[in-house]
């Protein structure tokens, strides 16, 4: 199979800016915030490997939203969660843009019966602890403390079932127990 071909070009980045506009999705080209969300203690990387935006989608649909349009114009997108690189989940090798996910950290819905809860990718494992705690329920999995669902996910033994939300106007969910 051919490596990916990417357009970092400017007009390329700025063509994509100027397409979400309309959708105010929050994000920054601030160098600092870019260099953190691609370079950390845990995870060096070279500044060729700094992306060139960060969004910071609210909703599943803001997400979709920046991967179709990085898709249409071969950007490539590289996740963010909570930067620990555990299993080596922070690993931005193509420049592009990144989406992070530090506000999208709520927890959707807890089914006591089956012990299953739906989270956003944000929402750090500590903290989904804490909010269970009170229902006498638990997420077994502890990573490291700063670990965020949405890291955890590349890792088969920590979630289930998650949702796949691909570059186009519709996001398939996959809601399926190992049960």
């Amino acid at each position: 199979m051919p490596p990916h071909t990417y357009d970092h070009s400017a007009p390329n980045i700025h063509n994509l800016l100027s397409s979400l506009t309309p959708h105010n999705i929050p994000h920054t080209l601030d160098l600092s915030t870019r260099k953190g969300k691609s370079n950390t203690p845990w995870s060096p990387a070279p500044p060729t490997h700094t992306p060139l935006i960060v969004f910071f989608p609210r909703t599943t649909l803001e997400t979709s939203t920046v991967l179709k349009a990085c898709n249409e114009r071969r950007i490539a997108v590289t996740p963010f969660s909570g930067g620990t690189s555990f299993g080596q989940a922070l690993g931005n090798s193509e420049g592009g843009v990144c989406v992070s996910f530090e506000r999208m950290d709520r927890i959707v819905a807890v089914h006591e019966d089956d012990m299953d809860v739906v989270v956003q990718p944000g929402l750090g494992w500590v903290d989904l602890n804490e909010r269970l705690e009170e229902k006498g329920l638990f997420f077994p999995v502890d990573p490291a403390p700063g670990a965020r669902i949405g890291g955890m996910v590349r890792l088969p033994s920590s979630v289930v079932a998650n949702e796949i939300v691909p570059g186009c106007d519709t996001y398939a969910d996959r809601k399926q127990s190992a049960r």
